[in-house]
């Protein structure tokens, strides 16, 4: 993917976690629930890596990119998110490690600690399906960008 289209699909990401977080009753203007302009550059540097790694998560799967067609998007199997949500738990756990996060029982974000920071087995299952969503969210993002999920 280009540097363009990555950045949007991260854009996109960022709002669409805040619109979801929003809706659930969590305040707006706190980080990360701000505006993407107002979000502080590690966690945005966290949706672009998110977005970066779109192909490879669909690669996982036997999938690829290609340009949207009017037969309708991809839909990932139960099985399909459940295998990419672990990656992406992983993947996130080591990408927040590498910008110095630790873990932490309670978040905070000044000091670098997130209680998330464990291993998939020992994830609350609230928090699995917060990268449930991350994957199930894909084939929407990329119609946006004229893209959809390709199986090979």
């Amino acid at each position: 993917m280009d540097a363009d289209l990555t950045l949007r699909l991260a854009r996109a990401i960022h709002d669409r976690y805040v619109a979801g977080q929003v809706a659930e009753g969590r305040p707006f203007g706190v980080a990360p629930l701000v505006a993407w302009e107002d979000l502080p550059e590690d966690l945005r540097a966290a949706n672009v890596a998110q977005a970066r790694d779109i192909p490879e998560k669909l690669d996982r799967i036997g999938c690829t990119l290609g340009p949207a067609a009017e037969n309708g998007a991809h839909a990932f199997t139960r099985t399909e998110v459940e295998r990419l949500a672990r990656y992406e738990h992983d993947r996130w756990s080591q990408q927040r490690r590498q910008a110095g996060w630790t873990y932490g029982p309670v978040r905070d974000d000044a000091a670098k600690r997130h209680d998330c920071l464990v291993s998939w087995d020992r994830l609350s299952e609230a928090e699995r399906e917060k990268d449930r969503d991350v994957v199930r969210r894909i084939p929407g993002l990329l119609a946006e960008a004229g893209l959809q999920v390709i199986p090979a």
